[in-house]
């Protein structure tokens, strides 16, 4: 999961500094994105099987999908999500340069998949909790 953190920090720090060249910018803000989202996707897999194991009536401490997430501290999931912003925000700056449905559909697909999963761990954190 740290490795995952570090994936994300290090996308959206290199999709705000990509050089000044528009079409270098353009070409790696998308690689960025796609790379980004494909780790979100990957991520809510087990986010998904957790969720579902609790929904059945097992304990998050006593279901093997959920472990992973218990051991992420706070601030690694608040690192996490300060990174996410960051990179729609790269994402929203993009929009404004060009003018592309095709960068505005991956950056709303990007964002929602993004807000889904935040709100998946937020609640196995919040169930855990209890």
């Amino acid at each position: 999961m740290k490795q995952f953190l570090m994936i994300l920090s290090m996308l959206a720090v290199a999709s705000a500094s990509t050089a000044n060249d528009r079409a270098a910018m353009y070409i790696g803000a998308l690689k960025n994105m796609e790379k980004t989202h494909a780790v979100i996707r990957a991520m809510q897999v087990p986010v998904e099987s957790c969720l579902a194991q609790i929904e059945t009536g097992a304990a998050v401490a006593d279901t093997p999908a959920c472990q992973v997430f218990r051991r992420l501290s706070n601030d690694s999931l608040e690192q996490t999500r300060l990174a996410m912003k960051e990179l729609q925000a790269a994402c929203d700056n993009m929009r404004s340069l060009y003018d592309d449905p095709e960068l505005t559909e991956r950056c709303r697909n990007l964002a929602d998949d993004s807000n889904a999963f935040f709100a998946d761990l937020d609640a196995i954190r919040h169930l855990d909790s209890e």
